[in-house]
């Protein structure tokens, strides 16, 4: 006995049996920034400071976790403020972009960091949303801070979005941060 499909069902099935695989494809893989790889030594960031007439802010070597810390500003970018290179043995971890501005209220600071979640969203495909809360410090400074976050996630990088505030009466400190790390 043989079946026959006509040839508008058999596209109609070709269609939803590569239609999940096509998706995946549109998403963007996500880079490691400024043209860098997992692994690369601090002299080859070294020659990106010197060649984009950077500044090295801070230096730090963490002993317990062979990390080395370099924290660098210079780098162009609406708002950034700096940029945080991380090292493991010898070999870069994770990038941090630090974004800000102190003539930002809240809703500009929440409005920069939609937009950073919907632009990663689109390239990315949805990310997943780490944490969000808001609780008062029980100690007695009174502090209230607030920490939203989302991670997109690929086999050569995971890519985390925050949002950090930290109030108490008058005094505000925002940071938004782009962590692009390696898995």
């Amino acid at each position: 006995m043989k079946i026959s499909f006509s040839r508008k069902t058999r596209h109609a099935f070709l269609l939803v049996l590569f239609l999940p695989w096509i998706s995946l494809c549109a998403v963007e893989q996500i880079k490691v920034p400024l043209g860098g790889s997992w692994g690369d030594d601090p002299e080859r960031f070294n020659e990106l400071i010197l060649a984009g007439d950077l500044t090295i802010v801070n230096s730090e070597t963490i002993p317990a976790t062979q990390k080395k810390i370099v924290t660098v500003r210079g780098v162009i970018g609406a708002a950034l403020k700096q940029n945080i290179f991380v090292f493991q043995k010898e070999g870069l971890v994770e990038i941090e972009y630090q974004y800000g501005n102190a003539n930002w209220d809240a809703k500009k600071y929440q409005d920069f960091f939609d937009n950073f979640r919907r632009m990663f969203e689109s390239k990315y495909g949805p990310g997943t949303q780490l944490n969000k809360t808001s609780t008062p410090q029980l100690d007695a400074s009174g502090v209230t801070t607030t920490i939203a976050g989302y991670e997109w996630e690929q086999s050569f990088c995971m890519l985390d979005l925050f949002y950090y505030t930290a109030e108490k009466k008058n005094q505000q400190y925002r940071l938004i941060s782009v962590h692009y790390k390696m898995p």
